[in-house]
């Protein structure tokens, strides 16, 4: 089961605001999420002083998740579901397909495909001794550090959610 704070559950959250239309930039898409603390975006911190419990909203998780939507062009820069895959990209039962075919357009401009991922899993992780574990990190490396990492790590993950590309609990990815 797919967490509610998960990356990919933070994307719906943030397309079914989008959805709205009610913004007229990025910054403000970023404001309507941050008023409304869907529970996708809060989480607590314990005040020592107090020895209580303050929930808080994170404004660095909604831009990042902005940000990948726009990558993965769902919403464009006016903080709205672009026409194109954004409006579709809300029906449940299309999200995995769009996801991960925008996924798989982002990886194709620098060059990888699924097939290449799963042979430098097969050919690089598991056949070296010791045998590396295939984490989104040794993925990266023994692709060469196609870009940022966190991003590539984002877009592994992502992938595994909507079943392009299968992985456990751990992170672990498998060919």
């Amino acid at each position: 089961m797919i967490g509610e704070r998960s990356i990919y559950r933070k994307i719906q959250a943030a397309l079914d605001i989008a959805k709205e239309g009610r913004s007229k930039s990025i910054r403000e898409l970023e404001e309507n999420i941050y008023s409304l603390s869907p529970i996708n975006f809060c989480y607590t911190r314990i005040d020592k002083e107090k020895s209580k419990r303050i929930p808080y909203c994170s404004k660095d998780s909604i831009r990042r998740i902005i940000k990948i939507c726009e990558d993965l062009n769902l919403i464009n820069e006016k903080g709205k579901l672009t026409e194109s895959v954004g409006f579709d990209a809300l029906d449940e039962s299309k999200f995995d397909k769009i996801l991960s075919k925008q996924i798989l357009k982002i990886l194709k401009q620098e060059n990888i495909s699924l097939e290449k991922i799963s042979s430098a899993i097969k050919n690089n992780l598991l056949q070296a001794n010791p045998v590396i574990l295939p984490t989104s990190d040794a993925i990266w490396n023994a692709l060469g550090q196609p870009f940022q990492y966190e991003h590539f790590s984002s877009l592994l993950t992502l992938l595994g959610h909507s079943r392009a590309l299968a992985f456990s609990q751990r992170k672990i990815f498998l060919p």
